[in-house]
């Protein structure tokens, strides 16, 4: 368990700077936030927590039905 614990946070660290799902956003001054568009992450942020690529546990939520709506 804790084998794999280190090997998600070192993936983590790899894509935390450089990953085709980064998104930079810069708001007041030269603060800056970076969201990520990657698939399972629910709050799109760039964090460990929330990564859908790092974390072993994810969820998705797809459309089901008829009108296809979430």
């Amino acid at each position: 368990m804790a084998i794999i614990l280190r090997a998600c946070k070192k993936l983590m660290s790899i894509l935390k700077k450089n990953n085709s799902f980064l998104v930079k956003e810069f708001g007041r001054g030269t603060q800056s936030v970076q969201f990520s568009k990657e698939p399972k992450n629910l709050y799109n942020l760039n964090t460990f927590k929330y990564s859908g690529l790092a974390n072993k546990k994810t969820v998705t939520v797809q459309p089901t039905g008829k009108d296809q709506s979430v």
